[in-house]
């Protein structure tokens, strides 16, 4: 018998939702690994894939035979296993005969606070032959999706109901029954292009039998041949495919035999908003839109079908139809919107319900153009890049801001909110600043999305993000784990690159202060919110490659210095870092940290110094106590370590000559207060006890 094998599960089903399959592919690849290894199963690599009617895995390089394993099983405890004189007890010699060993041939260990008799078992691996039907049959049966349902009189659920399981070892079967379904070595082919029995002799050709078949079972090689298909046809016409990876993704997993094919529609509705078009296209009916090389909307789309070429003309006609009479819908209502401007919609507001603790969209427009209106004073104030707007024009755009989602054309496609708000503004001749803002309000909406251009869209965006954030958190709706259902992460994750990329010098709590007040009345910013945006803060700065000793050393005051100088600060601290001469500095800081009892506060008795190791230490202390609250206050962190490292010397031969604990309570309190007054104006430049030792 060979001592390597491989081995293929592929699991076929009715069609599974696409959505589902990029999860069920990272997490059948997950499950099989673990169940592999608590087996004892060695194996060299394990492959999985999908298409919408099936769910394979090969195992390559498995061993034949377990691994034999060393197993502890923990018995009574000593005293109760053995008598006085040390012989066996009826409970140890029980245990023993239960694990089918000799008496003898227990051993004693410690777990816990106790000794205890232990049954140490070689169990000899088995052949896989033997075990490997029950492993996949778990792997199957560990397997989660966003929804499940159950199909015939049994309890079994899975995505989609199963038609049948494909198990092979080798160029074997391996036989297994679940739900009534026998695992065979029988896979089928393309549900409409070949639909028949093929048996699966030799797994190294499984891919290429499908293929032959017309199935591309490999996601990845589905759509790199998606992708070429695009390019190729859209060439064909003169155009380029609009970019849209999620929706290839999608259409990726809603097809086992891609084959692309070019339709076009009525040049009369390139008229329509582009992004109108496109949302008709991409969300009902998942074709991709076209462009020229002026980047304007063609009316050529592209349908990637789940058929063969012969049948192009069908699909291609079948698609126009369906498609003309979507965007005549679309039309309607666009046409219908622009009959009503848009500032007069802002009464209907009153009757859409932002969230039923918090109250109508209405009143949400009050409280952003209460907030638009303080944070345009403060990201003005002196020092601050001049935002080039005024207090009309966000007014304007305020009273605008939320009105598009009253118009038919949102209500049918709400991802448009913001660009139809855009579209339907500078039909009614408002302001390009303005009807812009509208859009970039709700920016960045994903990570690595654009930011806001304009300043009426920075200072929209803020308002609108801050109000949700605040707003959430005053009823107590906030995120828990995984769970952030109204995505106040990502606008959490918005204000922090907007602050950032636009060089504001202002702190989170001066961006807040009067926000609470604004919407519960209180002026109270809550723990939690000063907790979470730390949080987002944290994840944001780890993910731009600082260590995490660093970002916790930067971190300590987040809230009152402007996010700006906590970068500089951290890139301080980088620097600092990697300075030959960090490991002493760090050292003797964190002795001047370390030896403050908690809470200490006392103040220096300048004439009741004992020695000149004192007086020059608190002297060097003073001396640089203006220099370091300077360069603290506009952000310059290289120059306030520079100073603290002039001390360093000093700090050093203080702790050599000088005993800090003195008996004395008098002169231990005057030379702790040497050390606190330098602890605190070290305070200021970052928290050194975070740091660690390079």
């Amino acid at each position: 018998m060979q001592s390597i094998t491989d081995i293929l599960l592929e699991i076929g089903t009715e069609e599974i939702p696409a959505r589902f399959l990029p999860g069920a592919i990272t997490q059948l690849k997950e499950i099989a690994d673990a169940r592999f290894k608590d087996n004892a199963i060695v194996f060299k690599e394990i492959y999985t894939t999908a298409t919408p009617n099936r769910l394979s895995l090969i195992a390559g390089g498995v061993n034949m035979l377990q691994e034999s394993r060393v197993k502890e099983y923990y018995g009574p405890p000593k005293v109760r296993a053995y008598d006085k004189s040390g012989k066996p007890a009826k409970a140890a010699i029980g245990f023993a005969n239960s694990h089918g060993i000799g008496v003898e041939s227990l051993v004693i260990k410690t777990k816990g606070k106790g000794e205890y008799v232990v049954a140490v078992i070689e169990e000899k691996g088995a052949a896989l032959v033997e075990i490997i039907d029950s492993v996949l049959l778990s792997v199957i049966n560990s397997l989660k999706f966003p929804k499940s349902m159950r199909w015939g009189s049994g309890s079994f659920k899975f995505a989609r109901p199963i038609k049948w399981i494909t198990a092979v070892m080798g160029s074997k079967p391996i036989h297994f029954t679940l739900n009534d379904i026998n695992a065979t070595a029988t896979t089928y082919g393309h549900r409409f292009l070949s639909n028949k029995a093929l048996t699966i002799n030799d797994i190294g050709n499984y891919k290429n039998l499908l293929r032959e078949n017309k199935v591309i079972v490999d996601f990845e090689e589905r759509k790199t041949l998606i992708k070429k298909q695009m390019e190729e046809k859209a060439g064909s016409v003169n155009a380029s495919v609009i970019e849209d990876n999620e929706l290839l993704d999608t259409v990726n997993f809603l097809v086992e035999y891609p084959n692309a094919v070019v339709g076009a529609f009525s040049e009369d509705f390139t008229a329509l908003p582009k992004e109108l078009l496109i949302s008709v296209m991409r969300d009902h009916q998942k074709y991709f839109a076209l462009e020229d090389d002026e980047f304007r909307m063609t009316n050529k789309f592209i349908i990637i079908s789940n058929t063969a070429g012969e049948n192009s003309m069908t699909v291609k006609s079948g698609a126009e139809r369906v498609l003309t009479a979507r965007f005549d819908d679309a039309r309607f209502y666009y046409e219908e919107d622009l009959k009503i401007p848009l500032i007069d919609r802002l009464d209907s507001l009153k009757g859409v319900m932002f969230h039923k603790d918090i109250g109508t969209m209405h009143e949400k427009v009050e409280r952003i153009g209460f907030i638009a209106e303080m944070l345009l004073e403060k990201l003005n104030a002196e020092g601050q890049p001049c935002l080039a707007t005024n207090t009309e024009r966000i007014g304007r755009a305020v009273r605008l801001s939320k009105n598009d989602l009253t118009t038919g054309v949102v209500r049918e496609f709400p991802e448009l909110q913001g660009a139809i708000g855009r579209y339907y503004s500078l039909h009614d001749r408002e302001e390009r600043e303005i009807a812009l803002s509208l859009e970039e309000q709700y920016l960045p909406a994903f990570a690595g999305d654009s930011l806001p251009v304009t300043d009426t869209g920075v200072i929209l965006s803020l308002a609108d993000k801050l109000d949700n954030i605040v707003s959430f958190f005053s009823v107590n709706l906030v995120p828990t784990g995984s769970e952030d259902p109204y995505a106040l992460r990502r606008q959490a994750n918005g204000i922090v690159l907007i602050l950032l990329h636009r060089g504001f010098a202002v702190s989170l709590s001066i961006i807040l202060r009067g926000i609470p007040d604004i919407i519960k009345r209180d002026g109270h910013i809550p723990d939690n919110l000063k907790a979470f945006f730390k949080q987002r803060l944290e994840s944001h700065f780890s993910s731009l490659g600082y260590a995490n000793d660093v970002v916790n050393a930067a971190m300590y005051d987040f809230m009152d210095i402007p996010l700006l100088y906590l970068n500089n600060r951290l890139d301080a601290l980088g620097s600092l870092k990697g300075k030959s001469g960090y490991n002493d500095f760090l050292f003797a800081l964190k002795r001047v940290h370390n030896i403050i009892p908690p809470g200490f506060e006392g103040e220096t008795d300048e004439e009741s110094l004992d020695s000149v190791y004192e007086k020059e230490l608190l002297e060097k202390t003073k001396n640089i106590s203006k220099g370091i609250h300077d360069s603290t206050a506009r952000g310059d962190y290289n120059g306030a370590f520079a100073m603290l490292e002039g001390v360093i010397g000093s700090i050093n031969t203080f702790f050599d000559k000088v005993l800090v604990m003195d008996k004395d309570e008098r002169k231990r309190n005057n030379k702790l207060s040497i050390l606190a007054s330098l602890h605190k104006l070290a305070g200021k430049a970052a928290d050194f006890s975070a740091l660690e030792e390079r």
